[in-house]
């Protein structure tokens, strides 16, 4: 019987080890992909509204691209709710508004990269 205890309790240290170990890794794996998709998130973020300023200050060709380029790029990773703010920017009476449109799509950018971690 002694014997058929300490198998027994063998068995189920190993294989709690093995779930324990499977349950940490997963997690870890979730956590790197939420970590990683802030990152991507507050990048494009932070591009974006580089790039629409920069082309507030000078409407220079170069500036236009920038903005089209990191548009493209929000529209990868940003809910659609940003991305239909983001499309006001390219029509002239969201260009009159610009600080009240630029202010809601940074509220909903920080809304976005909060829920995200």
């Amino acid at each position: 019987m002694e014997t058929e205890q300490i198998v027994s309790t063998l068995i189920t240290l190993i294989g709690g080890l093995g779930i324990g170990s499977l349950l940490t890794t997963y997690l870890k794996d979730r956590f790197d992909k939420r970590q990683f998709r802030y990152r991507e998130k507050l990048t494009v973020y932070a591009g974006y509204v580089e790039a629409l300023q920069n082309s507030v200050v000078s409407s220079s060709q170069e500036n236009r691209q920038k903005v089209v380029y990191w548009h493209q790029r929000l529209k990868l990773v940003a809910p659609q709710k940003i991305v239909t703010i983001s499309a006001k920017f390219f029509d002239n009476e969201a260009t009159e508004k610009f600080s009240v449109t630029r202010d809601e799509i940074v509220r909903e950018m920080r809304a976005d990269l909060d829920k995200s971690l």
